[in-house]
């Protein structure tokens, strides 16, 4: 994922979370990767937001658009009324503003990719739960992609995807088998997931997973990925907000640099705002959205848009150490151990990047 921006800053201020952290590291391979951490170098960079399904990624994204006003490129863009193929165009919905393409297939990553989406600077966000197609096909050594996420735990996940999956006769990804399969079956069988997040960061959809693989994963969580978590997600988003300068327009640079940008990309760049700038006055003009302008909004907005969750999520719960949790663990034994990784993450992150001790 080379066209995905490294985060970078060293670790100092709390060496006992750093030593928990190695501690947790078993090979000297896996603890080089813990050398150093990381800031933003905004320049030219497009914020990649990794769509974990069933982790809270429909709030987050309801956010951004309600709360932020930010334009997204996403699996809508084929909802455009008179879908233009030939340009990118953005164009507003109910739920926000959105560039006419869909990154949730191939074809539209290719088609994406075509239209030069990431110089095109139309997007604010462009999500998509493919880091590696988004990484190779749509991010420039010009224009890469700065990726963030919410992650939430394995089992938790899990459950909410099978009562989904049983009752979403609209999905595509219905299985009607489930409407007579027990969560414990389900566990058993072969439609419950296998390790998701490890296989999508390793980019390793089938086949057995080794410790090499949970290493890699671990490294490119780290080095590349401003972790969230779906247990913390009010200030998951407020940390969003800051790290990328939604609302005041200030984002968390490496002092100001610049990266190494010449002046023939930086009039690309110019040229690009004005576009950008252009197309977004037209998709605001007929906008429906309530626009929150202050901090205070904004956070009011954020509450309101959590606190009303996602309906997905209304199902009964399952009993941590029950049959079906230990069932679930077994098939996400790597997940369980970079979700847990990923919180230790998390803490360093906000000491180290958003000064929270």
């Amino acid at each position: 994922m080379s066209h995905l921006s490294d985060l970078t800053t060293p670790y100092q201020k709390r060496p006992s979370l750093q030593k928990r952290i190695i501690q947790n590291i078993t090979s000297s391979e896996e603890k080089e990767v813990w050398d150093t951490m990381t800031v933003r170098n905004s320049k030219g960079e497009i914020p990649y937001f990794w769509d974990v399904h069933f982790s809270g990624e429909s709030v987050a994204e309801q956010v951004f658009s309600s709360c932020h006003g930010l334009v997204q490129a996403a699996e809508h863009g084929l909802l455009q009324p008179n879908y233009n193929d030939e340009d990118l165009e953005v164009f507003q919905t109910e739920n926000g503003k959105f560039v006419n393409v869909d990154t949730a297939t191939d074809e539209g990553l290719k088609r994406a990719s075509k239209l030069n989406l990431a110089k095109s600077g139309l997007a604010d966000i462009i999500t998509s739960s493919s880091p590696h197609p988004i990484a190779n096909q749509i991010f420039t050594p010009n224009n890469p992609g700065r990726m963030f996420t919410i992650l939430r735990h394995p089992v938790d996940r899990a459950v909410t995807m099978y009562y989904y999956l049983k009752t979403a006769t609209w999905d595509p990804l219905y299985n009607p088998k489930l409407i007579t399969m027990s969560l414990v079956d389900y566990a058993k069988s072969s439609s419950i997931e296998n390790n998701w997040l490890t296989r999508f960061l390793v980019n390793k959809p089938g086949g057995a997973l080794t410790k090499k693989d949970l290493i890699l994963a671990k490294e490119l969580l780290k080095r590349k990925c401003l972790v969230g978590l779906y247990d913390d997600m009010e200030v998951s988003l407020a940390k969003f907000d800051r790290y990328f300068g939604w609302t005041d327009g200030n984002s968390i640079d490496q002092d100001g640099e610049d990266g190494d940008e010449n002046d023939s990309n930086d009039k690309d760049e110019e040229t690009n705002k004005k576009r950008r700038t252009a197309a977004k006055a037209a998709a605001s003009s007929s906008s429906s959205l309530a626009k929150t302008t202050t901090k205070t909004e904004i956070q009011k907005c954020r509450k309101k848009v959590i606190n009303t969750g996602d309906y997905r999520h209304n199902h009964p719960d399952v009993k941590e150490g029950s049959k079906e949790w230990n069932l679930i663990i077994q098939q996400n034994r790597f997940d369980m151990e970079l979700y847990n990784y990923a919180k230790l993450l998390y803490q360093v992150q906000g000491e180290q990047i958003f000064g929270i001790v």
